[in-house]
């Protein structure tokens, strides 16, 4: 019964460009159609030298004090990203950091809204937010380590992460639904 406030916002082209992949029931078959041979050996050799860091780790924090933490080293790495860039920084506008950290700290929204993190050792490589509906997840924001981690793509390895998982999760329930659906 209330009206939407995100209506009430001005609208303004956004500058970036978003992409849509169906993903299939296989991560190696899938990541082989959209990756040239020579760019999934790039892309292994980049792994490799990110693993040199320490253990690669996707996390998807629990608490709601590990998530806005997350939040927080999100718009930590995203800051320094527009800054390089010379954009604008989005979380210099009022209310928008306090957003994001109050979405990741809401019990209500937790099935709502993914927080995840890419671990490299001890160091936070790369961060994520997305809304999830019904089974589809859209990344809205992302970050990655800007210092000397960057030159081997933890935020690549972040997305590679978050979809082997995500086609993995569609292949258990896949799996789980088939069984339950003979057992009855």
């Amino acid at each position: 019964g209330r009206p939407n406030p995100f209506r009430a916002l001005a609208l303004r082209a956004n500058p970036s460009r978003a992409y849509v992949a169906t993903l299939g029931s296989e991560w190696e078959a899938f990541y082989a159609q959209k990756r040239s041979a020579a760019t999934r050996k790039t892309e292994r050799k980049q792994a490799k030298r990110l693993a040199e860091n320490g253990a690669v780790t996707l996390v998807e924090p629990q608490s709601s004090a590990d998530r806005v933490a997350v939040i927080d080293t999100l718009i930590d790495q995203k800051r320094q990203a527009f800054a390089r860039m010379g954009a604008d920084d989005i979380f210099s506008r009022p209310g928008t950091a306090q957003f994001y950290r109050a979405v990741a700290a809401s019990d209500a929204l937790r099935g709502l809204v993914g927080v995840e993190r890419l671990d490299i050792g001890s160091e936070i490589g790369a961060a994520s937010v997305m809304p999830i509906d019904r089974g589809t997840c859209s990344l809205i924001l992302s970050s990655y380590h800007g210092g000397a981690l960057a030159q081997h793509g933890p935020g690549r390895a972040h997305l590679h992460a978050l979809m082997r998982r995500a086609i993995d999760g569609a292949v258990a329930s896949m799996t789980d639904r088939t069984a339950a659906a003979q057992a009855a």
